[in-house]
């Protein structure tokens, strides 16, 4: 018995500026098309059934644009392959008279059997068999409570055959494996040793994991940090029938590159800044994601560096995006990500943009803003 377990799609998260060629967001169109590649690869490996353990959308009110495509996805799968899908806490309504985007999918399943949505606050056992072998899937979906999802776990029973449990939490007891989002439910690791499942598929923490005998995070189907820069993105085929132990298949992502950080402490404007145009020049950046972190720079240096040549360098980076830890009198560190350039660059690029200012007034307001920008940073210096 074979099943692909897959969560974390987040169709609809829109990340940076840059917009396609088709115009939309293109981290939107990166997210989108890991999904679809995933349904592809899905449908040629032609499972048992699919388990999808929550945030198919990355957020509770996606487009009519992402639900179509959702819909159209899920299709493919469900006309010959059964597929369960939990709510996570991204496409779960905080409040319940809210209403949910899985009411739409939830009258879909009415006309295809094989699709179960569970998303109700409340645990619901989805029963099958196969080859004679009954497998029952115990789908707990995100609980607006705490209280309410623990409830809802004293609910599960093991069953004969085959049980598998989904469910979209984090690991106490594992800080790595939780996000500490708002309304993030938490299971303790203990619990999987303790209750005899053939095969747990949870969904939250975005990086393939094994987490206890037999319980898996299959992670997303792409990238939404730099924090998973050197992570593979895809989903789990398992076999129970071989212990349950998963094998792991790519989707697509967008390539993120994580620059070494520089030290600016002690150096002047003209080294730093050729420092970090001799680390920006050893990469490609066509089409990347890329991120570089100055640490430790003095307000006055940062107020001097050319960060519009440097963006200049990274010009044909999808998103390029360097950090600045930026240090007081005191040692106090506070960190600062420039979008667009530095200071200057901001202020001016705010005026140009502001519609009701005429042409003159935006020169004069960019003369008197820079004016006061360098009377700032010359009482820093001081």
């Amino acid at each position: 018995m074979k099943f692909v377990h897959i969560s974390d799609t987040h169709l609809g998260a829109a990340q940076y500026r840059k917009i396609s060629d088709s115009g939309y967001n293109q981290r939107e169109e990166d997210i989108k098309d890991a999904f679809k590649d995933a349904v592809i690869q899905i449908i040629e490996l032609n499972p048992d059934f699919v388990v999808h353990a929550g945030d198919l959308f990355d957020s509770a009110r996606p487009t009519n644009r992402m639900i179509h495509f959702a819909l159209e996805q899920i299709l493919h799968i469900v006309e010959k392959i059964p597929l369960v899908i939990i709510s996570g806490n991204h496409d779960t309504p905080k409040q319940r008279f809210s209403g949910s985007v899985f009411n739409i999918f939830e009258e879909i399943s009415h006309l295809k059997p094989n699709l179960h949505v569970i998303f109700k606050n409340e645990y619901m056992p989805v029963e099958f068999t196969f080859n004679g072998t009954p497998v029952t899937i115990h789908a707990i979906p995100q609980c607006t409570e705490d209280p309410i999802f623990r409830e809802q776990l004293k609910r599960v029973k093991i069953k004969p055959g085959k049980n598998i449990l989904t469910l979209h939490a984090g690991v106490t007891g594992m800080r790595e494996f939780s996000h500490g989002d708002f309304n993030e439910l938490l299971i303790d690791s203990k619990y999987f040793d303790e209750v005899p499942f053939d095969y747990v598929a949870l969904g939250h923490f975005h990086n393939y994991s094994n987490v206890g005998r037999n319980a898996y995070f299959s992670g997303s189907t792409e990238r939404t940090s730099f924090n998973e820069a050197r992570v593979d993105k895809g989903f789990l085929y398992v076999d129970l029938e071989n212990g349950g132990k998963p094998q792991f298949y790519r989707t697509p992502c967008r390539e993120m590159i994580e620059l070494p950080s520089i030290f600016a402490g002690g150096k002047d404007t003209t080294t730093l800044s050729s420092e970090i145009e001799k680390t920006l020049m050893s990469i490609d950046p066509t089409g990347k994601l890329v991120r570089i972190k100055i640490e430790k720079i003095s307000p006055h240096i940062l107020a001097t560096l050319d960060i519009k040549k440097f963006r200049d360098m990274m010009s044909k980076a999808t998103h390029f995006e360097p950090i600045f830890e930026k240090t007081d009198e005191k040692g106090n560190i506070e960190q600062i990500k420039v979008s667009i350039g530095g200071v200057k660059e901001e202020f001016n690029s705010f005026v140009d943009a502001y519609g009701a200012l005429t042409k003159e007034e935006k020169e004069r307001f960019k003369l008197q803003g820079q004016e006061y920008l360098n009377r700032a940073s010359e009482e820093e210096i001081e």
